[in-house]
């Protein structure tokens, strides 16, 4: 339910060969999505991976916030796929278009890399934490 963070244990199979047949190796990955109040930013913040299996959630969280000012932080996230652009620049768009702002809070690392790369760093606003945004 968004608003009220859910962790998600993503359970796909490994396969590892046992003695005459194959086993399941069960791996689960941690991740969470949250949405509260901070500083007068509605922050929808992610822990974990974005990726096409964990974007449906972060879809559904985006949608759901109808704040003045809507921050998606993303600095609890260790892996970014570029899929997640999909995402952010869809929220983006939602946002603005009720007129509210929106801001990537993205710290130095690979996922900042990645919004670099593609360009995306100049039609976004990105900052490395929710004290760099001004009211």
């Amino acid at each position: 339910m968004p608003g009220h963070g859910a962790v998600t244990a993503l359970t796909p199979y490994l396969w590892r060969r046992g003695r005459a047949r194959l086993a399941p190796i069960l791996v689960a990955v941690l991740f969470d999505v949250r949405t509260h109040e901070r500083q007068g930013w509605s922050v929808v913040s992610v822990l974990g991976e974005v990726d096409l299996a964990t974007i449906p959630s972060l879809r559904q969280h985006l949608d759901a916030v109808t704040g003045a000012r809507v921050a998606f932080d993303l600095s609890g996230v260790d892996h970014f796929d570029p899929l997640g652009f999909g995402v952010v620049i869809a929220g983006s768009l939602k946002t603005h278009r009720r007129g509210a702002l929106f801001a990537v809070i993205c710290p130095e690392g690979r996922p900042r890399e990645l919004f670099a790369e593609s360009g995306l760093d100049q039609v976004l606003t990105l900052v490395d934490s929710l004290d760099d945004l001004q009211d």
